[in-house]
């Protein structure tokens, strides 16, 4: 009975008890190749771009990175009674725009090939909310996680006994990209209190602005 390596479970004649076993040019040539090929692909991808951040995105004019776009909709509201006249509503969505390539914090790394849309128009005024993206089944998701934080650093972080504006009070939802350890792992503070694995990545924060700032709202990318 043959062998298999550790890692990538290559089949590996035992000529002390297969002599005799007829060849068999799939499972001892192709497929090794196959796998071998394969790991080197996987480890050519996590070494060439940049871990828990956005590698490539549009940029403009300028050559100023533009993956993030902020536009407002003016909508019309039908009257709801026949003496009253129809009405207006502001919506903001922030654009997520394509083509952009990202590295998650295992290394992983994700094209997007089309812009993602996301409805901030109920977001709570003056708060500023973390714009993330996540890869679920083969389907990017584009969302926004109000108040939270990402931490780039070797240590976990803490929560701080100073209560000063440089205090640190972690949160869930928080993101921390372990600089520690290569690759660098990330991870996300969970409701228990608790940093658990991630492949989240921030793409650029926004904050809602006030009532009276309605117009001036802007988002910033991490590119």
């Amino acid at each position: 009975m043959g062998l298999f390596t550790d890692f990538l479970k290559l089949f590996m004649t035992n000529m002390e008890t297969d002599g005799d076993d007829t060849f068999d040019f799939e499972r001892d040539i192709n497929e090794p190749f196959r796998k071998i090929d394969s790991a080197i692909k996987e480890l050519q991808e996590k070494s060439d771009f940049t871990p828990f951040c956005f590698n490539s995105g549009p940029v403009d004019d300028k050559g100023e990175p533009a993956l993030l776009e902020l536009k407002t909709v003016i909508e019309e509201l039908p009257a709801e009674n026949e003496d009253e006249e129809s009405g207006t509503i502001e919506k903001r969505f922030i654009i997520l725009k394509s083509p952009a390539v990202y590295t998650d914090g295992n290394g992983k790394t994700t094209v997007i090939s089309e812009d993602l849309i996301l409805d901030v128009t109920d977001f709570k005024p003056g708060a500023e909310y973390s714009l993330r993206v996540a890869e679920n089944n083969g389907t990017v998701d584009f969302f926004a996680v109000k108040g939270a934080k990402v931490y780039k650093q070797k240590n976990p972080p803490e929560n701080s006994a100073q209560a000063d504006v440089n205090s640190t009070t972690l949160k869930p939802g928080d993101l921390w990209q372990n600089q520690s350890v290569a690759p660098e792992l990330a991870y996300i503070r969970t409701d228990d209190n608790t940093w658990q694995l991630t492949n989240q990545v921030e793409a650029g924060t926004y904050t809602a602005p006030d009532i009276s700032e309605i117009g001036r709202a802007s988002c910033r990318e991490r590119v």
